[in-house]
């Protein structure tokens, strides 16, 4: 262990040794959003993965998924039992950005207003993307 902490380079950190923050560092920001009571979600494409909340405080679904293949994927998310009309807000992890700035990495998509009842969002992830949603309660 010693030559690898002491002499092998160490990709595997938040930031590099300019102090410039890795794609990593985004995806922790990202997954400290998923804030409130884990909710199921499935998937069936064994390269997607996600996780899901609610937060009551916040009054708003937060879904992060993430596409672990060389291969883009489209997701059909489907978002059952939605008690209200609710306003998606989608980001991002843009990892080849090409500045650590986080309105480079984290790109928004425009925000989308959906009625009360079955919900359907298609999400485009290239390989090894990476996307956040929010659905918020219309108030």
């Amino acid at each position: 262990m010693a030559r690898w902490w002491n002499r092998s380079s160490q990709w595997d950190g938040l930031f590099d040794f300019q102090n410039h923050v890795r794609p990593s560092y985004f995806a922790f920001k990202l997954l400290s959003r998923l804030t409130g009571e884990r909710l199921k979600l499935d998937s069936s494409d064994a390269a997607v993965h996600g996780f899901a909340t609610w937060d009551s405080r916040m009054l708003v679904y937060n879904v992060l998924l993430w596409n672990y293949s060389t291969s883009p994927v489209q997701v059909d998310l489907a978002v059952e039992g939605a008690p209200s009309d609710l306003t998606l807000q989608q980001l991002f992890l843009d990892a080849a950005a090409p500045s650590d700035d986080e309105n480079a990495r984290l790109r928004p998509v425009p925000s989308h207003k959906f009625n009360q009842g079955p919900i359907r969002i298609n999400v485009d992830l290239g390989a090894y993307g990476v996307s956040f949603l929010a659905l918020e309660k219309n108030r």
